[in-house]
């Protein structure tokens, strides 16, 4: 449990996030799956809490211009030249 809640002190994190860097550390599976019950049980790990935060953060508009490209209203071609 202590690794999972050193992982978590650094950012919130999904469920399936802590599941997967527990499991690359090296814990069972039946471990792994005690820990993200005992954590979700208590509320340290809330999937629809990480995803209200996410959608709430800065990084939220960068990404969501990473999968669907800029606004429209930057215009669609390349910049001018010389400005």
């Amino acid at each position: 449990m202590e690794a999972a809640a050193v992982f978590l002190a650094v950012r919130p994190r999904s469920v399936s996030e802590t599941r997967r860097r527990l499991r690359h550390l090296g814990y069972p599976h039946v471990l792994v799956d005690q820990v993200i019950g005992r954590l979700t049980e208590i509320g340290i790990l809330d999937d629809d809490a990480f995803a209200r935060a996410w959608g709430e953060s800065p990084a939220a508009g960068t990404l969501q211009c990473v999968e669907k490209g800029p606004p429209a209203a930057w215009g669609s071609g390349p910049p001018d030249e010389g400005v």
